[in-house]
């Protein structure tokens, strides 16, 4: 029985074929979890940027035109059609 059971274990053992797949299916997963990970940081950042440059454009044009408040926000919605649609 022990004679079976080692005979198995070397020859599976030494077996190096698919050694690339498996080292591939365990690594992807990761690899891929963090680039997804840097891209959704990358775009938060880059939707708060834009945001905070409508936000102080609008500020800008409140404190220094003689402009209503449904201008302002029509300027802050025009500024911020770059990111798309929410509706």
């Amino acid at each position: 029985m022990i004679k079976v059971i080692r005979k198995i274990y070397y020859r599976f053992g030494l077996d190096e074929n698919g050694v690339a797949a498996v080292e591939f299916a365990l690594g992807a997963p990761i690899f891929f979890a963090l680039v997804m990970g840097v891209y959704d940081v990358s775009n938060s950042l880059y939707v708060r940027s834009v945001l905070q440059g409508s936000v102080d454009a609008a500020g800008r044009q409140a404190s220094l035109e003689n402009t209503s408040t449904t201008e302002i926000d029509e300027a802050v919605e025009r500024s911020l059609g770059i990111l798309g649609s929410a509706k």
